[in-house]
C-alpha cells in the first residue's frame, strides 16, 4: 500500500505518518477518524496500520471537495497565482477525460493521453506520476477491467506547489 506513487516520490513519509497517526490515535483514543480521498494512499496506510495495531476506530473516508473549476480543494491551493488556480483546472478536466475515454482504451496509451493535456497546460511544471490503479490496493492496473474498482490517480508540480489528486473511474 506504501509502494508506488506517493511512496514511490517521497520515501519514508507514510511510515512517519503511520507513527505520527498511531501516537495520536493512542493519546486521544477517537471512536472516528475523517479523512479525504483526496489522499487516498495516506488513507490506505493508515487503514492497514489500524488493522496492525488493532485500534478501535472507524476510519471514514471524506469526498474530495473542489473548487468551482474542478481543482481538488487543499491548503496548498493557496501558494498559486490567482491564474494558476484558475488555469489548473485542467487537472479535473484530464480525469474526467480519463474517465469517459477508461473503457474503450489501453491504458498506457490512456496515460501517456493524460500526461500530455496536463505538460500542455502553461500551469504544469512536471507530471510526477500518473497512475491508474486499482482503489483496494492502490496497484497498478495493466488493462481494463470494469469489475475492479479503478481510479486515476495523479501528482504534478505546478508553480512551486505539488499538488495530487485522484477520480474513480467506475461510475
Amino acid at each position: 500500500t506504501d509502494e508506488g506513487m506517493e511512496g514511490a516520490h517521497r520515501p519514508g513519509h507514510f511510515q512517519g505518518v503511520a507513527t505520527v497517526v498511531d501516537r495520536l490515535i493512542k493519546q486521544v483514543k477517537p471512536n472516528r477518524m475523517y479523512l479525504g480521498q483526496k489522499d487516498l494512499q495516506q488513507f490506505k496506510v493508515i487503514s492497514a496500520m489500524v488493522e496492525v495495531v488493532g485500534h478501535n476506530i472507524d476510519l471514514i473516508m471524506c469526498p474530495i471537495i473542489r473548487e468551482p473549476n474542478g481543482l481538488a480543494m487543499s491548503s496548498r491551493n493557496e501558494r498559486l497565482t490567482p491564474e494558476a488556480r484558475q488555469g489548473l483546472g485542467v487537472i479535473y478536466d484530464t480525469l474526467c477525460y480519463v474517465k469517459e475515454k477508461y473503457e474503450t482504451s489501453d491504458i498506457d496509451d490512456l496515460k501517456e493521453e493524460a500526461v500530455n493535456r496536463l505538460i500542455d497546460s502553461p500551469y504544469v511544471k512536471s507530471v510526477e506520476y500518473f497512475e491508474i490503479v486499482d482503489a483496494l490496493n492502490i496497484k497498478p492496473i495493466k488493462s481494463v477491467n470494469t469489475s475492479v474498482s479503478s481510479l486515476a490517480c495523479v501528482a504534478l508540480q505546478a508553480e512551486d506547489v505539488r499538488l495530487i489528486d485522484n477520480m474513480s473511474l467506475i461510475s
